[in-house]
């Protein structure tokens, strides 16, 4: 899991040269907070921190509800901070995170979510303990609560380029290790067992589908996964899910794969009921390649919630491209059979400019998201995208999307390109008029050069659900960092 999210390195990445070093690292934790009425509700956080300098760190962090009666509860959103070494194991730090958010019916308002902290680090060496104080404040909503927080961390680091190398070519040294990252389109279709009801309801929750996306970390037979997905078909609209676990598969050479694999992780949202929202879910999995680096899958399995009455079996399909990623080590050169992979990070934010049928209730606002993205560059100018947005303003709290596509951007003219997208994707949550939660986007726009590897961007999409009544027309701003990662 840790080498796939070092691709987040965009925030830090201002100098341009080759091997550019990073250090960081993975966080979890837990707070248990209280809504008015004094209602607790535990939220997990799981994040990624990368070094400016040796007392500055930024980076992403996710924050999802398990306990209290919230399932469905998530916000993401960006995190900065400052940290003071008291000796050589024990440190002071302290930050805020920004995001966007909500979901379970909780009273978040329009999703703008502010969090600041102040706490303590013990390093252990291979892993760090951390507690401190925290206030989850919703400006717009009615969500204002201090609390304790205990977590553990994991260091990371690696190397990285700056702009795109197409044509770096030559042999890493010996001291460069590699790590296979696998990432899959996932699609999946939940049948619930007799007996399971939506929230608040004695009405049986019927069949669903969902679309969403993979990170498989470890080319051996032990591995590492993170997933993400959200419904896109079917009567519970607005549910999502984020798991994380742990596999084991046996290779029948180059034919196939057959494993099993399990995970917990937190779910809600579209009436599912997933009480507090921790969830479980174990798999068996079968891979099969198919050409160079592509992979068709297959899975079938059992996901329940904790303490909700939610349970269902599982099935779907898997379409994965897989690559190893040489991060550690200082390889200056590249082999015959490697090459620098070019990718882009996107931090955004959207706007959809109101319309009427956008809101299940009528009303008209227009909705404010931020949202992030990572492109993968197939060629100097077409690229595949995965996207996720989270409203923070316009009485859509607890609205969040996932997008997956192509894009296309044109040869520099003094600086600036030209792009177009075709994206598809899930979105509910925030009583959004997304029937089923499957909708398309077309659009394009304009980006800058600043530098070889930051650029702004100006852009705008038509977006129309599948079946519901959302039609907008969408605005969005941004920052790309263009890098790039020694892979075959």
């Amino acid at each position: 899991m840790r080498n796939t999210v070092w691709m987040l390195m965009a925030f830090f990445g201002s100098v341009l040269a080759e091997n550019i070093p990073y250090t960081g690292h993975l966080s979890t934790g837990y707070e248990r907070m209280f809504l008015p009425g004094s209602e607790p509700m535990g939220l997990l956080k799981v994040g990624a921190l990368f070094d400016v300098n040796p007392y500055l760190y930024f980076g992403s962090d996710l924050y999802s509800a398990v306990y209290g009666k919230r399932g469905g509860f998530f916000t993401v959103g960006v995190e900065g901070g400052v940290h003071f070494p008291l000796s050589r194991r024990l440190e002071l730090n302290s930050g805020v995170f920004l995001g966007a958010g909500g979901g379970g019916s909780a009273p978040q308002g329009g999703g703008l979510m502010v969090r600041p902290y102040a706490g303590v680090t013990y390093d252990l060496g291979l892993f760090a303990l951390e507690a401190g104080m925290s206030r989850v404040w919703f400006p717009n909503g009615k969500i204002d609560s201090t609390q304790i927080y205990a977590g553990i961390s994991m260091p990371f680091g690696g190397r990285y380029w700056g702009g795109h190398g197409f044509d770096h070519t030559g042999v890493p040294d010996n001291d460069a290790e590699a790590s296979g990252v696998t990432t899959h389109v996932l699609l999946e279709h939940y049948r619930p067992a007799g007996g399971v009801h939506d929230v608040h309801s004695t009405k049986a929750t019927e069949p669903y589908s969902l679309a969403g996306v993979e990170f498989v970390v470890g080319s051996g037979s032990v591995y590492h996964f993170f997933q993400a997905a959200g419904a896109g078909a079917g009567s519970s609209t607005g549910y999502m899910e984020v798991f994380g676990g742990m596999g084991y598969r046996y290779r029948a050479g180059d034919l196939f794969s057959l494993g099993i694999q399990g995970a917990i992780g937190a779910a809600g949202g579209g009436r599912v009921d997933t009480g507090g929202g921790l969830m479980y879910r174990g798999d068996v999995v079968l891979d099969v390649p198919l050409f160079d680096h592509l992979h068709l899958g297959a899975r079938y399995g059992q996901i329940g919630a904790f303490a909700g009455s939610f349970n269902a079996i599982s099935y779907g399909m898997t379409f994965g491209y897989e690559e190893r990623f040489f991060g550690l080590g200082d390889p200056t050169f590249l082999r015959e059979d490697t090459a620098l992979s070019a990718w882009r990070f996107r931090l955004m934010n959207k706007s959809y400019l109101p319309t009427k049928g956008m809101f299940n209730d009528g009303q008209v606002n227009r909705i404010d998201l931020i949202g992030i993205a990572l492109n993968r560059f197939l060629t100097p100018n077409i690229y595949v995208t995965g996207e996720s947005f989270w409203a923070w303003q316009g009485q859509a709290g607890g609205y969040a999307e996932g997008v997956f596509g192509l894009g296309y951007q044109t040869d520099s003219y003094r600086g600036f390109h030209l792009y177009a997208e075709g994206l598809a994707g899930v979105g509910g949550g925030g009583d959004v008029h997304m029937d089923g939660g499957m909708f398309i986007s077309v659009g394009g726009g304009i980006t800058y050069d600043i530098d070889r590897s930051t650029q702004l961007y100006l852009g705008t999409a038509y977006v129309r659900s599948r079946t519901g009544g959302f039609r907008s027309t969408s605005i969005d701003v941004g920052l790309n960092y263009n890098f790039s990662l020694m892979s075959d």
